[in-house]
C-alpha cells in the first residue's frame, strides 16, 4: 500500500517535470519566433523606404541616382524588388528621353532646324509629361524659326505650309498665326506684282499656292478669277485692234483699242503701243491718201527707153479712187521733163510737158480719176539724151476712204 503510494507521487512528480520543460520549450520557440518576426518586418519596412526613395528620384528627375539604386536594389522581397526593376525601366527611359531633350534644345541653339524639327517630332508620347511638353515648346519654336528662316529666302509659301504644322496648344501659336496672315497678303502682293508686270500663268502660280486654311484664301481665289476673265478680255480686244490695224481699218483699232482696260501697267502700256500703231497708220494713211506718191528718181543709162522716140523713163504707181482728183508735178534741174497717167486697164490718160515757165518741169493738175484701182506716173526725159535726178510728186483730194 505504501508502495504504490509512492510510485504514484513518483510519476505525478516526473509527468510535471515533463510538462514544465515542454512550457519553456514552447516559450523560447516563441520568442524565438518573434524576433525573427520583427527582423523581417524591419527589414520590408526598410526596402519599402528604399523604394520610395526610388519613386522620389524619379519624380525630381535625378534619372542617374534613380538607376543606380534602383540596380543595387535587394532582391529579398519579389514583390518590392519587381517594383524596383519598374522604376529602373522608367527612369532609364526618362534619361533617355532627357538626353534625347538636351540634344533638340543643342539642335535649335544652332540653327539646325530641319533636324530639330525631325527630332522633336518623333519624341515618345509622354513618360514624362513635363520632358514631353518641353519637347513641343521646342518644336513650336523651332517651326516658327525655320518659318522665318523661309521668309529671309522668299519662300513665303513654304513658311506658311511649316508655319500651319505649329500646334495651337504650342506657346507661339499666336504669334504664328500673326505671321501667316502677314505672310499670306505678302504672297498675294506678290502674285499681284507678277500680273501687274504682265505675267498671268506666275501670278495665278504663286496665287495658287496659298493654302486653303489662309486667311486670304478665298481673297487670292477671287483674284485669279478677275486676273483670269481681264486678261482674256483684254487679249481679245487686243487681237481685234491688231487685225484691224493690220488691214488699215483705222476707226475699228481705235474701238478696240479703247475697251482695254489699263488696271496693270502692262495693259497700259499694251494699249498705248498699238493705240501708237493705229494713229501713226491713221496719220500715214491720210498722207498717202493726200500724198499717195513722193518720190525722187534718177534717170540712167541702164533705164527703159520708149519704143516711139528712145526716152528714157521710170514709172511709179499709186492708188486712186474714183472721182478724186489728182495734181501731179515732176521737177528736174538735170533734163527736160515729161510725164504720163495710165489707168488700171493700161490704157493711157494725160500727158504733159513744159507745164512751168522754166521749161523743163512738167505737171497735170486737178485731174479726176475716172475708177478705182493702181494707176501708174511715167516719169520720162523729153529727149532721149535726158539723164539726172528728178523730184515726181501726186497730190490727192477728193473721196475719203
Amino acid at each position: 500500500m505504501i508502495g504504490r503510494l509512492l510510485g504514484d507521487q513518483l510519476q505525478k512528480a516526473h509527468q510535471s517535470h515533463v510538462l514544465q520543460s515542454l512550457g519553456i520549450t514552447t516559450i523560447v520557440i516563441g520568442l524565438l519566433s518573434g524576433a525573427g518576426y520583427i527582423s523581417y518586418a524591419l527589414h520590408f519596412q526598410h526596402q519599402q523606404g528604399q523604394l520610395q526613395q526610388i519613386r522620389d528620384l524619379k519624380t525630381t528627375g535625378e534619372y542617374d541616382q534613380c538607376i543606380n539604386t534602383a540596380k543595387t536594389f535587394p532582391n529579398n522581397h519579389a514583390e518590392l524588388y519587381r517594383a524596383a526593376e519598374v522604376l529602373l525601366d522608367e527612369c532609364q527611359q526618362l534619361q533617355e528621353q532627357q538626353l534625347a531633350l538636351e540634344k533638340i534644345g543643342d539642335l535649335k541653339k544652332q540653327t539646325s532646324y530641319d533636324e530639330g524639327i525631325r527630332q522633336a517630332k518623333a519624341f515618345p508620347e509622354p513618360q514624362s509629361s513635363e520632358l514631353y511638353q518641353e519637347a513641343q515648346k521646342l518644336l513650336g519654336e523651332m517651326l516658327l524659326a525655320k518659318a522665318k528662316q523661309l521668309v529671309e529666302q522668299g519662300s513665303y509659301v513654304s513658311a506658311i505650309t511649316t508655319a500651319f504644322e505649329i500646334s495651337s496648344d504650342a506657346s507661339v501659336y499666336g504669334d504664328a498665326r500673326q505671321f501667316i496672315s502677314d505672310w499670306s497678303h505678302r504672297v498675294l502682293e506678290l502674285a499681284d506684282e507678277q500680273y501687274q508686270g504682265g505675267d498671268l500663268n506666275k501670278a495665278v502660280e504663286i496665287a495658287g499656292k496659298i493654302p486653303e486654311n489662309s486667311p486670304v484664301y478665298a481673297q487670292a481665289q477671287e483674284k485669279i478669277k478677275q486676273w483670269q476673265a481681264e486678261w482674256k478680255a483684254n487679249a481679245d480686244y487686243l487681237k481685234a485692234a491688231e487685225t484691224a490695224v493690220s488691214r488699215g481699218r483705222w476707226n475699228e483699232a481705235t474701238a478696240a483699242t479703247n475697251q482695254i482696260t489699263t488696271t496693270t501697267e502692262y495693259w497700259r502700256q499694251q494699249k498705248e503701243s498699238i493705240t501708237q500703231r493705229a494713229n501713226a497708220g491713221k496719220v500715214e494713211a491720210e498722207r498717202r491718201r493726200r500724198q499717195p506718191l513722193n518720190v525722187t528718181g534718177r534717170l540712167t543709162n541702164g533705164s527703159p527707153t520708149r519704143t516711139v522716140d528712145d526716152t528714157p523713163y521710170r514709172d511709179h504707181t499709186f492708188v486712186g479712187q474714183a472721182d478724186q482728183t489728182v495734181t501731179i508735178t515732176m521737177e528736174s534741174s538735170d533734163f527736160d521733163t515729161r510725164i504720163f497717167i495710165v489707168g488700171p486697164g493700161n490704157q493711157l490718160l494725160i500727158e504733159n510737158d513744159d507745164a512751168f515757165m522754166n521749161g523743163y518741169d512738167s505737171a497735170i493738175r486737178n485731174f479726176t480719176l475716172p475708177t478705182t484701182g493702181t494707176y501708174r506716173v511715167r516719169a520720162n526725159a523729153y529727149t532721149p539724151d535726158g539723164r539726172g535726178q528728178y523730184h515726181l510728186l501726186v497730190n490727192t483730194v477728193g473721196s475719203d476712204r
